[in-house]
């Protein structure tokens, strides 16, 4: 009997999002593809055929959907167990090599935390093949939801002690530094065990890791692959050569996320023309989603040869990454343009595929956490867009002040990225003061909370053009044809948007404006 079956492993939130600087998200998220890419080869191995993502991409998502030949339901459940002690015994392999290479003890304690992870998931479906994929990648994805909420609680008996300050459910087991409340076992980190120079990359002075942040921190003593030299998010920021002072109040750099749209749709019930096709759409569906992920999105956001971002994940139609505030708006135009043409499905669908991105503006002395919080609300918002392919920008100020707007990627078959970049340009170059969008905001202010919409963009546009006309313009030279350019972009944005989000959305361009002009 064949069976569909989706195997996953977690938690994310331990293994990624629990972070203090870009390391250690990147960090967690290598080690989670690697687990992953290395199940599915013995999934295969053992005689399953993945069906995506494609187990030779590099970086993998933390779940994979298989096809596996077995007798019975109860053959089944030993093979699935079989790969979750699979997974376990290799992420306690890296962690035994970590420590051995560290000099530390792997003690009882850490033994138990890191017994504690991965968590294992999987759900199965018997599965007869051709069109009926859909139905069954459905039922596949309700059992492994109801499997997710009747997870096992896992207690770790363990006694009252400081907490690790990167995840906060275990105690703090190694340290730089004498603290209080250290439990019995904790363990002093010193030069003995990593040369003084590089130990403030693993740990700083005051803080205390548990052993899974511990692992995650030197990652790079058991996978030799894994590259140490990862990016800070001052260096995000700096590597335009701007250099950020001590208490400087302009210091910001950008958190990407973005995921495909509809893709359980198009996993599950894709609108191709011939059903009986399905599994062949499948494979070439994951075949190319691996090639933008694997080749393309790594060449476009790239620290070692562009210098224009750091990419932290970018798994099947899934990417995070941090990019300098100058080359966020062209990497991502970019990014949409490449997924676009490389999942192009038109040999089986009339339909495109699409992606929707949160992008949030941080301060670099903001905490990582909440810049990654903001960055998923933002996707979210991207996603409940009409129609979606759209992204959502924050601006979180360093006082505490947030912008937000939500703006298709298109408007009319013309990127409203470039608009943007051009809005920024005019004010950055000094073209026109900033002021204009700060008296427009307060014109219209009353006027943006009302529901007709044809009331509030014609309204919108005669206020624009008059108080542009009344506004600075430090080259008065070129008064006449910058008015006309903003003008004609704003006519262009208005149909598409309410005029609340619009005044937003300028409010977004003058702060990107003027910090590119502080830079």
């Amino acid at each position: 009997m064949k069976y569909l079956t989706l195997f996953t492993i977690g938690p994310v939130q331990s293994f990624i999002e629990k972070a203090r600087k870009l390391q250690d998200l990147y960090a967690g998220s290598y080690l989670l593809s690697y687990l992953s890419r290395r199940t599915m080869l013995e999934a295969q191995r053992q005689g399953a055929r993945v069906i995506f993502p494609d187990p030779g991409q590099e970086s993998a998502p933390n779940r994979f959907l298989m096809t596996v030949d077995s007798e019975n339901t109860g053959a089944l459940r030993i093979f699935c167990d079989e790969l979750g002690k699979y997974v376990r015994s290799q992420w306690e392999e890296i962690a035994r090599t970590v420590f051995a290479e560290a000099k530390l003890d792997y003690s009882d304690s850490a033994r138990r935390q890191i017994r504690a992870l991965p968590q294992v998931f999987y759900a199965s479906e018997p599965y007869r093949g051709g069109e009926d994929f859909g139905k069954c990648y459905i039922n596949v994805i309700k059992r492994l939801g109801s499997a997710k909420t009747l997870r096992e609680f896992i207690q770790l008996d363990e006694p009252y002690g400081r907490k690790c300050n990167l995840m906060y459910e275990y105690n703090a087991l190694f340290y730089r530094e004498k603290r209080g409340h250290l439990v019995r076992e904790a363990q002093a980190v010193t030069d003995v065990n990593i040369p003084a120079y590089k130990l403030d990359k693993y740990i700083q002075i005051g803080e205390t890791l548990s052993a899974p942040a511990f692992v995650k921190r030197c990652l790079n003593f058991s996978l030799q692959k894994f590259d140490d030299k990862f990016p800070s998010v001052t260096d995000v920021y700096e590597m335009y050569g701007d250099k950020l002072k001590t208490g400087d109040k302009h210091g910001y750099y950008t958190i990407v996320m973005f995921d495909g749209d509809n893709m359980g749709m198009w996993y599950s019930e894709p609108k191709i023309r011939d059903k009986s096709q399905i599994e062949e759409f499948q494979g070439d569906l994951s075949r190319k989603i691996s090639e933008f992920a694997a080749e393309k999105s790594r060449a476009i956001v790239d620290w070692s040869k562009r210098k224009n971002g750091a990419l932290i994940y970018a798994g099947g139609e899934d990417f995070l990454g941090a990019l300098n505030l100058r080359s966020v708006f062209p990497a991502l135009k970019e990014l949409r343009a490449a997924f676009g043409k490389i999942v192009d499905s038109t040999k089986y669908m009339d339909e495109k595929l699409t992606f929707s991105a949160g992008v949030v503006i941080a301060h670099v002395r903001a905490p990582l956490a909440e810049a990654l919080r903001m960055a998923r609300e933002a996707e979210a918002k991207a996603k409940s867009y009409p129609g979606k392919d759209a992204y959502c920008l924050t601006v979180a100020k360093h006082s505490g002040e947030v912008t937000e707007f939500v703006q298709p990627f298109f408007y009319d078959g013309n990127s409203s990225l470039d608009t943007l970049d051009r809005l920024v340009e005019v004010i950055a170059d000094e073209k026109l003061s900033p002021k204009f969008i700060y008296q427009l905001g307060t014109e219209l202010a009353r006027i943006a909370e009302t529901d007709n919409r044809t009331l509030q963009t014609e309204i919108f546009l005669i206020e624009a053009e008059r108080i542009l006309r009344h506004s600075e313009f430090p080259n008065p030279a070129k008064r006449e044809e910058t008015i006309k350019e903003v003008c004609d972009i704003l006519q262009q944005m208005s149909p598409h948007t309410d005029l609340k989000n619009l005044l937003m959305y300028l409010r977004a361009v003058a702060f990107i404006a003027r910090e590119r002009g502080a830079a």
